[in-house]
């Protein structure tokens, strides 16, 4: 017997059934690249139990898709997956080959994100999610490995900053270099620890090259949060679609600083030029250079916008002098005519 049509495997390609999500097309207004049909097409037939050779496959497809696409439009295509996913129309792990073949940073960390969040663990295994990714950084298997360990780190749990701790020794400077750059503006207790710890252990082996990048991801991350509040999260990973979180009340970045004070300390007694930024950013993270700038923005429009009302007060002053000088004028050119 036939199935019904209802029974039968949907294509993806054709759209979510929602109307929630980026519709493909107005993703690819004029036609979608080929890369991503088949890149769609075997998505949706992936699941945990799939071979590797399946998922090294897509590796070509995603390489000519990188060619064929754009960044902004792999970002809408992310997010038309990332639907997909929650609304259980697709497997977390059909968002594996985008952590593993992606190149941008700002696509990878939403990526690995939302895997974490979606995949389906059981209760005995809460961290599944992150062991299938330390298990493909620690084989090697993704693109941009020092975004994916960024993306992981600053989730801001802290079960998953240290399971990340061993792979931390293995990375290249230009790894470390991607990881900064994929950090975002968000304090979480557990990823300064992660970053602090890791850089003492760094100048201990006189790694500086990868110091250096690593004290940038610390200030950049400080320097981009203005608010400069620190959270301290505990995700509640179970089987089910969607994790929640236990959110400790946030606290001030320089309370959160108290408890690393030593390893400050240890990091400052070090005399390392290419640090003091950061340890100076540390002590006094009030008085960092973004927090400057901002203040310095705002000055300077309300200046601008105090010299324009005076400037606007100076017209309305000289319109009737204006108006009278130029009436004169007139009246003068009139009996001028007149006497000739």
């Amino acid at each position: 017997m036939n199935k019904r049509l209802t029974d039968q495997p949907r294509d993806l390609r054709n759209g979510p059934r929602s109307s929630s999500g980026n519709l493909l097309q107005e993703i690819f207004s004029d036609e979608m690249p080929l890369a991503v049909d088949c890149l769609l097409f075997n998505i949706q037939q992936l699941t945990l139990q799939s071979s590797k050779l399946q998922f090294d496959s897509l590796k070509f497809i995603y390489t000519q898709m990188l060619t064929d696409t754009t960044a902004g439009q792999r970002q809408q295509l992310l997010q038309y997956i990332i639907d997909q996913v929650e609304a259980a129309e697709l497997d977390a792990v059909s968002l594996i080959p985008v952590i593993r073949f992606e190149t941008k940073h700002t696509i990878t960390t939403p990526a690995v994100h939302a895997y974490i969040r979606n995949r389906r663990v059981s209760f005995k295994r809460p961290l599944s999610a992150t062991e299938d990714l330390i298990g493909l950084l620690d084989a090697g298997r993704v693109a941009n490995h020092g975004a994916v360990i960024s993306a992981m780190a600053c989730f801001g749990d802290r079960r998953i900053c240290t399971a990340l701790r061993p792979l931390r020794s293995s990375i290249s400077p230009m790894e470390a270099k991607a990881f900064a750059a994929a950090t975002i503006p968000e304090l979480y207790e557990c990823t300064i620890e992660f970053c602090l710890t890791w850089l003492v252990d760094l100048v201990t082996k006189k790694k500086f090259s990868v110091a250096i990048q690593i004290a940038s991801a610390i200030s950049s991350t400080i320097a981009n949060e203005p608010a400069l509040r620190v959270k301290n999260l505990h995700h509640n990973f179970g089987p089910y679609g969607f994790p929640t979180a236990d959110i400790d009340a946030s606290v001030t970045l320089q309370r959160a600083l108290e408890k690393f004070q030593p390893i400050i300390e240890t990091l400052s007694r070090a005399h390392i030029p290419s640090l003091d930024l950061m340890i100076e950013l540390l002590r006094n993270p009030t008085s960092n250079s973004f927090n400057q700038a901002e203040q310095k923005r705002r000055a300077t429009t309300r200046r601008k916008n105090s010299d324009r009302r005076a400037s606007d007060r100076r017209i309305v002053n000289l319109t009737p002098l204006i108006d009278r000088r130029q009436s004169s004028r007139r009246e003068s050119a009139r009996r001028t005519m007149k006497r000739r």
